[in-house]
């Protein structure tokens, strides 16, 4: 997931490695970038905490279908400052389980 990896990859190493299950490789990797002296803060300000996730968007569009609009507002509240932290939306941040994947997507998503 390149936007979870980008977004670590700016923060502590140990919360860049749970993204991945080499660690050794990662690590060695790892020990490279950080010699280049990275500038983390343009990071984070660069790459978002949250984007619209298919398997949220899908969670919005099948509760508006039933007259629910709360998920809309929420996301719309999250999406509208990507880049700060806020532990209550921190679902947002996750990738889809296995059974939250979204297998056909739309233009526009």
């Amino acid at each position: 997931d390149f936007t979870l990896v980008f977004r670590h990859l700016a923060g502590e190493r140990k919360s860049l490695l749970r993204q991945f299950q080499d660690h050794p490789s990662v690590e060695e990797w790892l020990d490279q970038w950080e010699a280049l002296s990275p500038d983390r803060d343009l990071m984070r300000k660069t790459n978002p905490i949250y984007i619209p996730r298919n398997h949220r968007i899908e969670e919005v569009i099948e509760a508006g279908k039933k007259g629910d609009f709360s998920l809309f507002h929420e996301m719309h509240e999250v999406l509208g400052k990507p880049f700060e932290e806020r532990p209550e939306f921190s679902k947002y941040e996750e990738p889809p389980n296995s059974d939250e994947e979204v297998k056909a997507t739309f233009c526009g998503t």
